[in-house]
């Protein structure tokens, strides 16, 4: 399986699509490990989500159990 290489959560989302989101990582959360790239910290991707009870519930699940890396410093990108 080709895996989606994305920064995560760049627009805000649809109903549908939040619901897709909940349904994925509830999935995921139970068997498999599952990797997000952000600029954004979580609570930006709370409003992207639309807020309320399905922001939590994806948020929930995408974070509990989470290791989170912040890198710094000048973005790749200019150096190249």
């Amino acid at each position: 399986m080709d895996k989606l290489k994305s920064d995560f959560l760049l627009t805000n989302t649809t109903e549908q699509e939040q619901k897709y989101l909940m349904e994925i990582f509830e999935i995921r959360s139970r068997e498999k490990s599952l990797i997000l790239c952000s600029q954004m910290t979580s609570v930006e991707w709370h409003k992207k989500l639309g807020g309320g009870a399905i922001a939590d519930t994806i948020l929930d699940r995408a974070v509990s159990k989470s290791y989170k890396i912040f890198l710094e410093g000048e973005s790749l990108r200019k150096i190249k």
